[in-house]
C-alpha cells in the first residue's frame, strides 16, 4: 500500500493553518530579502508508511517542511500527537532534508498530527495522516 501523503496545500479540510503567538521553536524570515532558516517554509506534508499495520505493529511517521518552491528546510519545529499508541520521538526539529521522522506504535487505528512551526509569517501548520490496524 503506498503511504499516505497530505499537503497543506491540498488536504483542505485535514491539513489547517494556524496563527499564534505560542509558537516556539522556529525563527521569522529576513526583512531585507526572501525568508531563509528555520522560519522560510511555507508547506508542510506528512506521511505514514506503511498506511496500514498489523496490531502491535509499527510505521514510520515522515513529516516535511518545504519552501513553496520545493526546497527542503532545516531546523523547523515539529511536535507529534496520536489519538492511539505510542510516538518516539514525540517532537525534534527537521534534518538537512527537511523532514523529521518519528515511529508510531499502536494496536488500533490512529490519527498521527504534526504542529510544524514557524513560517515566515510566524504561523504553525498542523497536518495529520491516519495508520489503519488491519
Amino acid at each position: 500500500m503506498r503511504p499516505s501523503r497530505l499537503t497543506l496545500l491540498g488536504a483542505g479540510l485535514l491539513a489547517l493553518a494556524l496563527a499564534g503567538p505560542g509558537c516556539g521553536g522556529g525563527k521569522g524570515g529576513s526583512t531585507t530579502g526572501p525568508p531563509t532558516g528555520p522560519g522560510a517554509f511555507q508547506n508542510a506534508s506528512i506521511e505514514a508508511s506503511p498506511q496500514a499495520i498489523r496490531p502491535g505493529g509499527s510505521s514510520t511517521i515522515t513529516v516535511m517542511a518545504r519552501t513553496v518552491s520545493g526546497q527542503p528546510v532545516e531546523g523547523v519545529g515539529v511536535t507529534l500527537s496520536t489519538t492511539a499508541g505510542t510516538l518516539d520521538p514525540t517532537s525534534g526539529p527537521t534534518g538537512p532534508d527537511g523532514m523529521f521522522r518519528a515511529r508510531l506504535r499502536t494496536s488500533r487505528t490512529a490519527f498521527v498530527t504534526a504542529r510544524v512551526c514557524c513560517n515566515a509569517a510566524g504561523a504553525g501548520l498542523s497536518v495529520t495522516t491516519a495508520v489503519f490496524v488491519r
